[in-house]
């Protein structure tokens, strides 16, 4: 240490002797550093009673080194999808990453991206009872896992993620999950009808109360993006639930996008307590259905032209990257069908040119909307864009031949492509055995729009007849992996456009190539094709019949179906002795040398061509009433 400098008066009072001087100065740097001690030792003191007081206010601490440490909560609360059937791999699943928040007031309401807190599992899921079906603790986290890592992807608005605070919660959506679970992942069928049975007379008790929770509509949400296997075309449940769910969200005021809306949740519905972000993903939800659904009903579209940027600000996290995606798309195809609803309501058809115009705007918005490059959000925007171009079939028909088979064509470009990516998406992570209905419905259009182009003069002229098959054979084959058993509405819909390409040699083809029901909007093109099937399919049949043994005839018609699968089969395999060409292996027929490009070949007579096709669904589905009969219903 350096010595300290002598002051003023001890350098006019130092002695000539420099030992005096030096032994003055060490003198001086012993006081010093006993000066410099006593501070030490003070300051310690100090600083211990600043410890003591502040243990004193906060007594857990609030030094960084003294407080427990706890690892961050992901943001994506479930693994990566597997395929892992092991039922061993049972565990707790993390709430929803949307916090309970107070009721926010009306001006100001801070995007919340926290994971919320949730109990602690104190113990293993409880067994549930349904009817006399017993599910064990270990099954039903299984299921839930399963819907985690397979369904919620599509549709991720669950916020009760643990069993059996789900359950708790609303034991309707409790068994809501296990349904959309069990119609892929179960080999008790009798269980699994028991729950169709169930779900089906519970969600409708449960819509009657006017005063909605979020647990009822994620219910009825989850039932409409994965409908009960009991639907048909123009009996579709989903149309009512999506209308009773909307209406029950405004009132407690999800659709501004804040959580517990005080001008909203008073009286009976002040209870109602949930985030910002469970309000946004909600009703985004909610928007996304409601738009699909009316565009599949044939009915103008509901108005979800909101104001959107408190819901937007909600969901700030990377989470909800996909439900933002659809919802921005189908804020888009809302605006379009309306303008077409309008042409329709006013002018019956819609100009060509119109139809166009709005898919030059949608192919230049694409890259701002589509901001994920996802599996889910390519299929939606293949669907998307053939939903614009289903409107040229309601086009004016008095356009020249020519430009109606140029838009024709571009629509067979587009459902080929849907077709082709969904297959590929199948065989690569089982896209089509966890879609959605709305992707099912859109495959429907796809499947119309290919058979009845390639059987009609606008189809392409460089298609050999081997692809033109193999085009066929895919187009059914989409259909029958959206089946989850035999006689719903997929399988249904499957059989008529595989028996109709089978038997098309004995049906005249069809000019220049499919109309459309302008009246229903998007859904009057696949009307059309149906109905075209159906006459189609019963012309054939007497032509066939004819041909037939007598003895054979009766049975066709009135006959028993034969069973055309095993429930637990993949609903693309066929029976080995049923005459028909089979999906799975989409491989394309041998056609005769020299036979023109343009001929489709027939299809060899030797066995039954029908005896896939349940005749009393066409009595009774139909609407058949004798040789005349007119469409009352479709499948």
């Amino acid at each position: 240490m350096a010595p300290t400098p002598p002051s003023a008066d001890a350098a006019s009072s130092a002695s000539p002797h420099s030992e005096d001087r030096t032994r003055r100065n060490v003198a001086c740097v012993n006081c010093r550093n006993s000066k410099v001690c006593d501070c030490s030792g003070k300051l310690e003191l100090l600083e211990q009673e600043l410890r003591s007081i502040k243990q004193v206010v906060h007594p857990h601490g609030t030094n960084g080194a003294d407080a427990k440490w706890a690892p961050p909560s992901p943001q994506v609360p479930f693994p990566a999808a597997s395929e892992n059937h092991n039922r061993g791999f049972a565990q707790t699943i993390p709430q929803a990453p949307t916090p309970l928040s107070e009721p926010s007031a009306a001006g100001a309401a801070a995007p919340s991206a926290q994971v919320p807190e949730h109990r602690p599992k104190t113990g293993p899921t409880q067994t549930r009872m349904l009817g006399e079906h017993m599910v064990s603790g270990d099954d039903i986290d299984w299921y839930f896992n399963k819907f985690l890592q397979c369904f919620h992807p599509a549709l991720p608005i669950l916020r009760k993620r643990d069993p059996d605070e789900c359950y708790e919660a609303s034991p309707t959506l409790f068994w809501v999950i296990i349904y959309v679970t069990c119609r892929r992942y179960t080999t008790d069928r009798v269980f699994f009808r028991a729950l169709v049975d169930y779900v089906d007379k519970d969600i409708s008790k449960t819509l009657m109360d006017p005063v909605m929770t979020l647990e009822t509509a994620h219910a009825a949400l989850f039932l409409c993006a994965w409908p009960l296997p009991v639907i048909r075309l123009l009996t579709d449940s989903s149309t009512t639930y999506i209308s009773i769910v909307m209406t029950g969200i405004m009132m407690i005021g999800v659709h501004t996008g804040r959580g517990s809306h005080k001008q909203f949740c008073v009286g009976t519905r002040k209870g109602r307590v949930f985030s910002d972000e469970e309000a946004a993903s909600t009703w985004m939800a909610c928007c996304v259905l409601a738009q699909k659904i009316s565009t599949t009903s044939g009915h103008p579209p509901p108005s979800i032209q909101h104001d959107d940027t408190q819901c937007r600000a909600s969901l700030d996290s990377p989470f909800w990257t996909d439900l933002i995606v659809m919802f921005d798309l189908y804020r888009f195809l809302n605006r379009f069908h309306t303008a077409m609803s309008v042409h329709a309501s006013t002018h019956g058809q819609t100009p060509s040119s119109e139809v166009a115009r709005w898919e030059q705007e949608f192919e230049t918005l694409r890259p701002a909307i589509i901001q994920s490059n996802t599996a889910l959000t390519y299929v939606l925007s293949l669907s998307a864009l053939l939903e614009i171009q289903n409107f040229y079939f309601c086009a004016n028909p008095e356009a020249p031949p020519h430009v109606q088979r140029i838009n024709y064509l571009r629509a067979f470009s587009t459902a080929r492509r849907l077709i082709s990516t969904v297959l590929e998406q199948e065989s690569c992570c089982k896209f089509l055995t966890h879609a959605t209905n709305q992707i099912f419905r859109s495959l429907i259009d796809a499947a119309c729009i290919v058979t009845a182009i390639l059987y009609s003069t606008s189809a392409p002229p460089d298609l050999s007849p081997n692809d033109a098959n193999l085009l066929a054979q895919h187009a059914a084959a989409v259909l029958h992996r959206c089946s989850v058993e035999e006689s719903d509405l997929p399988h249904r819909i499957g059989v008529i456009v595989e028996t109709f390409w089978n038997v098309r040699h004995l049906i005249p083809r069809i000019e220049i190539g499919p109309r459309a029901w302008s009246d229903r909007l998007g859904v009057g093109m696949s009307f059309w094709c149906l109905e075209l099937f159906k006459r189609g399919l019963r012309a054939a049949q007497k032509n066939s019949e004819t041909a037939a043994a007598a003895n054979r005839a009766d049975e066709l018609i009135h006959g028993p179906r034969k069973t055309r699968q095993n429930p637990a089969q993949s609903a693309s395999e066929l029976p080995a002795d049923s005459g028909m060409q089979a999906s799975v292996p989409l491989q394309s027929t041998s056609t005769s040398v020299g036979q023109p490009s343009n001929m489709l070949q027939p299809m060899s007579m030797g066995p039954d061509p029908f005896q896939e096709i349940d005749w009393s669904m066409f009595t009774d589905d139909f609407g058949w009433i004798g040789d005349d009969g007119v469409l009352l219903g479709l499948p």
